[in-house]
């Protein structure tokens, strides 16, 4: 695979907790913009990548984050995961941001 080509081959949901989290803080902003605390000078989303050199990797990863759910929703055939157990894999994922300035 050339580099910088992907294959789906499954979706890692947000840990319940980390939306409740995201919320909270989606929240704060607001109300902080909202009474005049803050401005927003821009916002957008970035695409954030992370890199593991095997399978096995990215799910010692996962056992570990407290933000993503331990469990890889599959797109892709078992017969297929251990045809690529050995390859390099990646965590994409799209993180919206708000730059903010005191008023």
């Amino acid at each position: 695979m050339a580099k910088g080509r992907y294959r789906r081959a499954g979706v890692i949901a947000t840990a319940r907790g980390a939306s409740t989290d995201d919320r909270a803080s989606d929240r704060a902003a607001a109300t902080a913009t909202g009474r005049g605390w803050f401005r927003s000078l821009r916002s957008g989303r970035f695409w954030h990548r992370v890199q593991f050199e095997d399978r096995s990797a990215i799910q010692r990863y996962l056992d570990d984050h407290p933000r993503f759910v331990h469990r890889v929703k599959w797109t892709v055939d078992l017969a297929t995961r251990r045809k690529w157990e050995r390859d390099p894999w990646a965590i994409r994922r799209a993180v919206r941001y708000e730059l903010l300035e005191r008023v």
